[in-house]
């Protein structure tokens, strides 16, 4: 089952540490290519920490994600994004469905901001539209 409780922080971090670098305050000890391979290997420990699975092969990932399509496509404005992102993505997928997308959205750039909004529609039924726009901001600028 997919932990509704846990703190993505991959991209949080990234943003750290491209701010320290950027402000002189790391003193050297790490550069952009370091601060993009530790934030990869976070992302990785969070998207597998979430699906409580091992490795990507994990048979458990594609069973969540069809029961997190259920609850998510019953928003209409969370649906209406996934459009967006489905008329991004068609150019080089003309045949892509949401549901696809929907599991595109488990990327590095996007799973950050789709994480909370699973957890806020499991946790109250809705998503806050500051969130929703961040999504979709993301998207469009991608």
């Amino acid at each position: 089952m997919y932990k509704l409780d846990f703190m993505v922080k991959y991209k949080e971090m990234e943003i750290e540490f491209e701010n320290k670098i950027e402000k002189g305050e790391n003193e050297h000890l790490y550069d952009l290519e370091d601060v993009y391979s530790i934030c990869e290997e976070l992302y990785r420990h969070d998207f597998f920490t979430v699906f409580n699975v091992d490795n990507i092969q994990d048979n458990t990932i594609e069973k969540s994600i069809r029961e997190l399509w259920g609850k998510m496509k019953q928003n209409n404005d969370f649906l209406e994004i996934v459009g967006v992102y489905k008329d991004k993505l068609q150019s080089f997928l003309p045949e892509i469905v949401e549901y696809d997308c929907f599991i595109g959205m488990f990327n590095y750039e996007l799973f950050h901001i789709v994480h909370r909004c699973i957890c806020q529609m499991y946790n109250i039924n809705k998503i806050e539209e500051t969130l929703l726009h961040e999504l979709r901001e993301t998207i469009e600028g991608m």
